[in-house]
């Protein structure tokens, strides 16, 4: 999973790894530190638009009830902070411009 590709640009957006054609529901976060949210359940991966920074981050063996603890927190930063950092293998990926 290197690339990345942004589909849209308002509303909740649809990213698709490269090589793989299945779609992923993108989450626009109200928070001051995370612009999107995502994630695969094929991979068990969570995917973050962090909104200082153009790249995404994927994390990796990411449960997915997890998941569902971070989409109902109060504050998006600070679990990220409390429990994702530093808990969770990542790697960036910049997104690829539609054509």
């Amino acid at each position: 999973m290197e690339e990345i590709k942004n589909s849209t640009s308002t509303g909740n957006e649809t990213i698709v790894p490269k090589g793989e054609s299945s779609k992923i529901r993108t989450y626009k976060l109200e928070s001051s530190l995370i612009e999107t949210a995502a994630y695969n359940k094929e991979t068990n991966q969570l995917i973050l638009k962090f909104k200082n920074s153009p790249e995404f981050y994927i994390y990796d063996n990411f449960p997915v009830i997890m998941f569902g603890e971070f989409m109902a927190a109060k504050s998006y930063g600070t679990f990220f902070h409390k429990i994702i950092k530093g808990s969770y293998l990542f790697n960036k990926s910049t997104p690829i411009e539609e054509q």
